[in-house]
């Protein structure tokens, strides 16, 4: 690329010689030829053979960036790696030769120093690529120029990139502090570069030589200098624009020498993000102001005032001087328009006209040649001039009436500008109004029709979509019908829980899709495909459900990526054989008072008709209270009534469809639901704080659930810095009242109601039991050999799992085996029919038959993914030995003191709350042993 640079600057030279007068030298504006520089190089490096379409190209591109207000967002975005290089080059390269040029003016040694350096390894010759690579003054000068510039005009220019914005898309731990999701951080480049602690008290100084020893010296390898940006984005094109920029300034330095002409003035301004010299003051740039008179005798003049900064400029300059700007008729109204130097004045007769209150607005020069209606004065944004004449026969008499002048104009302005507000604002609604509806039209329309197509191409079948709600009035009038339908306790309860997906799969097959609202739902049931998933947690994640869900409590259970691998571990403690031994004497406490007070409903020939469920919810939530706070128990079984409340209201929500604020209502449900919630985050918090104080007054971590995970998050911390917050602590907290007594206690309901009808099974079970302990106390290695038992629980899971179904969220589009899932499907995992499938159990797999497991999971699964109560692969349950070992206590206790049968007035009737409950209830006949 290095001839198309030479190429571009040996025009812009040729220019510049033409422009020379006789003495060798002139007054000119570098800046719009550095960036007709910076457009042609980036032209013939872009587009080659097709450089004069890339000039157009160019020139509308400019057009449009000084039309578009957004151009800020675009620049900051593509300076971040976002969106393509082409302008930050143009922007780049063009800027920092002209604060070079500026510099070197004011620093005449260092112009000379570079001179020097360039006439040593080129002489006259043209610039290689292996010379400018040694150009050591030059690329510290030009470092020097993209960070800092001396102050003056009592104004600082700064660099190319004054500051970046970065968002925060989650919560980040960033050192000492933690930033909340959609929060920005800004990176201020300007402050940090002329920062006096990393640079020293001379950082406001103009001094290139700080970098004679590379950036790492001058930076003491801090991260203090970042003009491109720093690390993994830092610019891709920065060796481009620091190679055509040398080539630049070398052409120049061969060429001329330059320094500040008196008309300079020095008024950088930030476009953006990148710094412009402000060519819309290019009227005063130009202008060599004359201070001693307002107005000279028999001379016509105009004075300048500038409303942006509030001030009249009060200085005059003679009509023979002002050099940028020529007055035009337009009927009787007078215009104005940049014009090339040496223009003359035309219409004289409309000049008589002329009065002091005829103000005029430029931009840069008349807003880039664009006529300024006297009457109607456009708002331009950043620097004008009002421009007033004064003639022979109405001369101004001095400031008054230039101050008159002044006033008069930004009243004016001050108008228009709230016109411009008031546009800009309706605009906003306007878009926002737009942007809404198009969002809601293609939420609810739009993207599930092209969903459904990909879908359809895939080989896959279902119900067209349904307008918002999908497939879920159909799902709901359907349950609603199966439940009013009594079924008995052989009878297969797939069609009876899940009659919609049951039709669907019969109708269409296996993979199936079916629609939750407007969210088409893939359904797997294939082993490999069902390992793929469970595999892949980061293409596969958890759904963001209705959010009046999430009220029940998030924790582990419910978190992806990084957050749930940190939580994962730090839990992980609390789970291990050894703790869980520890726990066992809370498990066998809860378990004799359950049995007490079942031998107190004994009647006189030692039995009686109980319905058991309660009693094991109870039982399960004592459990856990205990080994999750210890000595906070009572504190901790309120907590899991209003969890119980709680669940149940959180499933209604989870039934319907989810519109966006619809939470924020004060509905009886929600208002029921916020205040069961304030009450159990108020009990958790109190029993934290206490653990905390505790802790910190040097008392030893308590053995329960909660002390171990503190204990953890402690040494997480003092390790690595950064644990998880009291918040998290809360949830997780909620995750071990719900997940850990839902869990267990439909375990052994659906145990006793499947014993009480499989004596046989119930004698063996027993029998065992008794095998190992007599009647004495169930100890942990005693549990551990449980074999007959752990097969019916196993069996039990599989015909009535604790969760039925799971579903996953497909962030992106997605291979699963033969399939292609677009970004936004979700995939549900069945887990119900899976572990009900034929294919994968054989015929008889509606029979109760724990044998199957008689040689283990994986003998029963011929190594499928085919069993998964507890789910599988990396996110399996991290609590299914707690569930399993205090189920075994339960159970073992039970059996060694009652046995039980099937009460007549046993209503079969799962119900899937969350987990899959007995809606009627579990009513047996307990008979004392």
């Amino acid at each position: 690329m290095l001839p198309a640079f030479y190429q571009s600057c040996n025009e812009m030279i040729s220019k510049w010689d033409k422009l020379v007068c006789k003495d060798g030298s002139c007054e000119l504006d570098v800046w719009p030829f550095l960036v007709t520089l910076r457009s042609d190089v980036i032209s013939r490096t872009t587009f080659g053979s097709n450089f004069e379409l890339g000039k157009r190209i160019f020139q509308l591109q400019t057009e449009l960036a000084a039309l578009a207000p957004c151009k800020l967002y675009s620049q900051f975005t593509s300076l971040d790696g976002g969106k393509a290089a082409k302008d930050d080059l143009l922007e780049t390269t063009s800027v920092l030769l002209v604060l070079t040029m500026i510099l070197f003016s004011h620093h005449q040694d260092w112009q000379a120093r570079a001179r020097e350096e360039v006439f040593q390894l080129f002489g006259n010759h043209k610039p290689d690529f292996d010379g400018l690579n040694h150009l050591k003054v030059i690329i510290f000068v030009k470092i020097y120029a993209k960070s800092r510039v001396k102050k003056i005009s009592s104004q600082l220019a700064p660099y190319l990139v004054i500051a970046l914005d970065q968002a925060i898309p989650k919560e980040t731990k960033l050192r000492n502090l933690s930033l909340l999701a959609r929060v920005q951080v800004i990176l201020p480049i300007l402050l940090v570069h002329h920062d006096q602690e990393l640079w020293g008290d001379d950082a406001m100084e103009f001094k290139p030589e700080r970098f004679s020893n590379e950036i790492s010296k001058a930076t003491k390898n801090q991260v203090s200098f970042f003009p491109f940006a720093w690390g993994p984005r830092i610019c891709i094109g920065q060796n481009f624009a620091l190679m055509e920029a040398k080539m630049a300034l070398a052409i120049i330095l061969l060429s001329f020498s330059f320094e500040l002409s008196p008309s300079y003035v020095h008024a950088p301004h930030s476009a953006g993000s990148l710094l412009h010299l402000d060519d819309k003051v290019d009227s005063v740039k130009k202008v060599r102001l004359a201070t001693k008179e307002y107005y000279s005798r028999g001379t016509k003049c105009m004075v300048l005032c500038d409303p942006t900064i509030g001030q009249v400029v009060t200085e005059v300059v003679s009509e023979a001087d002002f050099r940028a700007m020529v007055v035009s008729e337009a009927g009787n109204e007078t215009l104005l328009m940049g014009v090339d130097k040496g223009k003359a004045v035309e219409n004289e007769r409309n000049r008589s006209n002329i009065r002091p209150d005829n103000l005029l607005l430029t931009g840069p020069i008349g807003a880039k040649g664009e006529n300024v209606d006297i009457d109607r004065p456009k708002v331009i944004l950043g620097h004008a001039a009002v421009v007033t004449w004064a003639t022979e026969s109405s001369p101004m008499k001095g400031v008054k009436d230039i101050k008159e002048s002044f006033s008069f104009f930004s009243s004016q302005f001050i108008g228009e500008m709230e016109i411009t507000v008031k546009s800009i604002a309706v605009s906003i609604v306007m878009v926002t109004v737009l942007t809404w509806i198009w969002r809601v039209v293609n939420w609810v329309w739009l993207r599930p029709k092209r969903m459904e197509k990909y879908l359809r191409q895939q080989g896959l079948s279902g119900n067209s979509y349904r307008f918002l709600y999908g497939d879920l009035k159909e799902n709901s009038i359907m349950l609603k019908k199966a439940k009013s339908n009594p079924i008995n306790l052989t009878d297969d309860i797939s069609p009876y829980l899940f009659p919609f997906l049951h039709k669907s799969i019969y109708n269409y097959g296996k993979n199936c899709f079916t629609w939750i609202g407007p969210i088409p739902r893939v359904n797997i049931m294939e082993p490999d495909q069902l390992k793929d998933i469970f595999n892949k947690i980061n293409d596969f994640q958890k759904v963001n459900t209705n959010p009046l869900t999430k009220i029940l409590g998030t924790g582990l259970a419910s978190y992806d990526g990084d957050k749930w691998a940190k939580h994962r571990k730090i839990i992980n403690p609390a789970f291990h054989v050894e703790k869980l031994k520890l726990m066992l004497p809370a498990f066998y406490q809860s378990c004799n008072e359950m049995i007490s007070k079942w031998d107190k409903l004994m009647c006189k020939d030692g039995s009686c008709e109980l319905d058991v469920w309660p009693f094991l919810v109870t039982l399960t939530s004592d459990v856990i209270s205990r080994t999750a706070f210890g000595s906070n128990f009572e504190q901790g079984k309120r907590i899991f009534q209003l969890q119980t409340e709680l669940a149940a209201l959180t499933m209604q929500a989870a039934q319907s469809v989810y519109i966006p604020g619809w939470r924020l209502l004060p509905t009886k449900r929600n208002k029921r639901m916020k205040e069961i919630n304030n009450e159990i985050q108020a009990s958790l918090m109190s029993i934290i704080k206490n653990r905390e104080i505790a802790m910190k007054a040097g008392e030893a971590a308590k053995d329960d659930l909660l002390g171990i995970l503190m204990e953890s998050n402690l040494r997480e911390i003092e390790e690595h810095g950064v644990g998880i917050t009291i918040k998290d602590v809360i949830e997780e907290c909620k995750l071990f009242y719900f997940a850990g007594a839902e869990t267990t206690s439909v375990l052994l309901v659906w145990t006793m109601i499947l014993l009480s009808h499989h004596q046989d099974w119930q004698s063996r079970a027993r029998e065992e039991v008794f095998q190992v302990f007599g009647n004495k106390k169930p100890d942990f290695d005693g549990l551990n050999h449980l074999k007959v038992v752990q097969m019916i629980f196993y069996e039990v899971m599989r015909l009535y799992p604790p969760v039925t179904a799971l579903a996953r969220a497909v962030p992106k589009e997605t291979k699963l085996g033969n399939l292609s899932l677009p970004a936004g499907v979700q995939v549900n995992l069945p887990i119900l029919l899976v572990h009900h499938d034929q294919e994968l159990w054989g015929d008889d797999t509606l029979e109760f038959k724990p044998e199957r497991f008689s040689d283990g999971i994986s003998k029963a699964t011929k190594n499928q993914v085919s069993f998964f109560p507890f789910l599988w692969g990396p996110r399996m349950c991290i609590g299914q030995n707690f569930a399993l070992m205090e189920a075994k206590m339960a159970l073992a206790r039970i059996l060694q003191s009652f046995s039980f049968e099937l009460s007549s007035s046993y209503v079969h009737a799962p119900q899937s709350v969350i987990t899959l409950h007995p809606q009627h209830g579990a009513h047996l006949i307990m008979r004392k042993l």
